[in-house]
């Protein structure tokens, strides 16, 4: 066995169909369209301002480890050992799936403040990043870079919950809109390769349309899920139906524009979706709480 660090040929002799099939399961709990589909669903049936906090700090983490492997551009491991197809050419280190997968199920620990919350996001997480190992993906040392960071954003998210800077989440929606404008312009322009930056920049408009949203629903909406356990699933399954609703119809209108503007526009209709339009959706379809019902 070479340098454990970068090295992963050896994992290779302890792989089979049944391990295979467990670290495929994890690996695709870190990948963006599960992220994406699990914000929304804990903002609909949970808590809209602890998920509104959580999905910004994971757009945030989403968008420093897209910048970070632009920047350092440090080869995943050989094609060889690769079981999953999916990374295409992307660079290995940091690891996304470590980073942002810690940094989404300790924050939602963190949130829930219960030990078994803790406990299910330390399986959660560990499980994801060692698939990236076992699969092939990345070696010991984009993960160990990943958890780093992973570290350091939540710290940086429990700082701006503590009494100092808890008047940050009170600023008008002008001012948390203008920070995210001056942000986009930023990396637009510093981004290290430009040709990769475009999914990663669209998150910047995604968390603004979320924060438009959820302030369109507070003010407006006023949506509440109604309580009760069978309610859940339905709403689950209205807003997710809903969703791919907005992209079916909308996919002919954005076939007209170009790839580029439409990454940007596609997330920012998601954005407003998850927090504004789907809220809408379940107080007509009565899944919203009756005394959240009120004329506006």
């Amino acid at each position: 066995m070479g340098d454990i660090w970068h090295d992963v040929s050896w994992v290779v002799p302890y792989r089979n169909e049944g391990l295979t099939t467990i670290f495929e399961a994890f690996t695709w709990l870190g990948y963006p369209v599960f992220v994406m589909l699990f914000l929304p669903l804990g903002y609909w049936l949970w808590n809209k301002n602890k998920f509104t906090r959580l999905t910004a700090v994971v757009i945030l983490a989403t968008l420093l480890n897209a910048f970070l492997k632009d920047y350092w551009q440090n080869p995943r491991p050989d094609a060889l050992f690769r079981l999953d197809p999916g990374v295409g050419d992307s660079y290995g280190m940091p690891s996304g799936h470590a980073q942002i997968s810690a940094v989404l199920w300790f924050g939602l620990a963190y949130e829930i403040k219960r030990s078994w919350a803790w406990i299910v996001a330390a399986v959660i997480v560990l499980g994801i990043a060692f698939s990236r190992i076992y699969l092939g993906i990345h070696d010991v040392e984009d993960i160990v870079v990943g958890l780093a960071l992973a570290l350091a954003c939540l710290l940086t998210y429990r700082l701006f919950l503590s009494e100092s800077f808890i008047g940050f989440g009170s600023w008008p929606l002008w001012a948390h809109l203008l920070i995210i404008s001056i942000g986009f312009a930023i990396l637009a322009y510093s981004w290290p390769t430009a040709g990769h930056s475009y999914d990663a920049i669209s998150l910047v408009g995604f968390l603004g349309a979320w924060l438009v949203g959820a302030n369109l629903d507070k003010r407006y909406i006023k949506f509440e899920p109604r309580e009760g356990w069978k309610f859940i699933p339905v709403a689950a399954v209205v807003g997710l139906l809903g969703l791919i609703a907005v992209l079916v119809i909308t996919k002919p209108v954005f076939s007209l524009i170009d790839p580029v503007y439409t990454k940007y526009l596609r997330t920012i209709l998601l954005g407003i979706y998850m927090t504004a339009g789907a809220p809408l959706l379940f107080k007509l379809v009565k899944l919203a709480r009756p005394n959240s019902i009120r004329s506006s």
